[in-house]
């Protein structure tokens, strides 16, 4: 006699039992091998942790974990979280986190106030997801994460291409701008200016005056040129005190006009210390310009190193604080 044929209904439970096996075992395989599920197994199992997102201002992206000790926020070097923003008053507001997944938020008597769903409150509890804003623009969430998602928030934070305390570009973005900028410069026969900008002393007054000090010349100055530049122009932080300003199809005549009116404008600039002294100070800045006209070949790192000696040659002559040169 013939094997019996199997039927229809028999292969078809066959089949799903086999892709049920193999899916599963499919499954097992990835999960013991992939650190990924890992990490997700152990943010799980530590719970979820209360934190402030900052969603606005310049602290964008930042994030700052929440526990049973209160948080004072505002301009003053005293305080737990400092807010560089106008807006906001020295002692701006005090936020605690009181678990059952609240926080208080309780406004210190500020001048422009602290507000919730566009309503000015002295004091209020808050759920998660629910915002915040002090004064004008400096606008944070409450959220609950696991350690994964405070993780993956924190990477996104330090990866992004604006500088954390000025928003304007950070180091990363600049130097690869640079050497696509070039790019174009040469294709289209254009002049290429590079702008290299440092704030005289400012060690010596972050010494003196305290880091909180520092912060709010950085802010300042950065605040000042972003409105003096054409919205082509590329402007950006390149070190501690260094800010750069990337201008395409300016030539160097151009490139000196506009250094001697950064120059003029931050010399008519003072900010008050934020330490005991309240000392008005008075900054002032050196400035080494380099332009590549649309004809030449320059890599980016000689651009680079070019400004850098001309910056250096400007805090040497006092009275101009001024050095170009064209990339021969």
């Amino acid at each position: 006699m013939g094997r019996d044929r199997p039927t229809v209904q028999d292969a078809a439970v066959a089949f799903d039992s086999s892709v049920e096996s193999e899916s599963a075992q499919e499954n097992t395989i990835r999960f013991d091998l992939t650190p990924l599920a890992k990490q997700m197994r152990h943010a799980e199992e530590g719970g979820k942790q209360a934190y402030l997102l900052f969603l606005d201002g310049m602290n964008v992206g930042r994030v700052i974990q929440l526990d049973d000790q209160p948080l004072v926020l505002g301009k003053a070097s005293s305080c737990d979280v400092i807010l560089d923003d106008d807006g906001v008053s020295r002692i701006h507001a005090k936020i605690q986190y009181i678990g059952h997944d609240r926080i208080v938020v309780q406004d210190m008597s500020s001048t422009n106030g602290t507000f919730i769903s566009g309503e000015r409150i002295e004091k209020a509890i808050l759920l998660p997801g629910e915002k915040i804003l002090f004064g004008r623009r400096t606008m944070v969430q409450f959220v609950l994460w696991d350690k994964l998602d405070q993780l993956y928030q924190q990477e996104l934070y330090e990866s992004c291409p604006r500088d954390g305390l000025t928003g304007i570009h950070n180091r990363k973005y600049i130097k690869k701008r640079i050497g696509t900028d070039l790019s174009y410069a040469r294709r289209h026969h254009i002049p290429y200016t590079v702008i290299l900008i440092d704030i005289n002393d400012f060690n010596a007054i972050n010494k003196k005056h305290g880091p909180h000090t520092g912060d709010q010349i950085l802010v300042m100055l950065s605040q000042t040129i972003s409105n003096m530049i054409r919205n082509e122009d590329v402007f950006g932080r390149f070190g501690n005190d260094e800010f750069v300003i990337l201008a395409q199809g300016i030539d160097q005549a151009g490139g000196v006009m506009l250094a001697k009116r950064i120059c003029k404008g931050i010399a008519g600039k003072t900010i008050k210390a934020l330490d005991e002294s309240g000392e008005q100070l008075q900054i002032s800045v050196s400035i080494g310009v380099v332009t590549v006209t649309g004809s030449q070949e320059a890599s980016r790192q000689k651009v680079i190193t070019t400004a850098h000696q001309q910056l250096i040659a400007a805090k040497e002559n006092i009275e101009e604080r001024i050095s170009a040169a064209i990339i021969e």
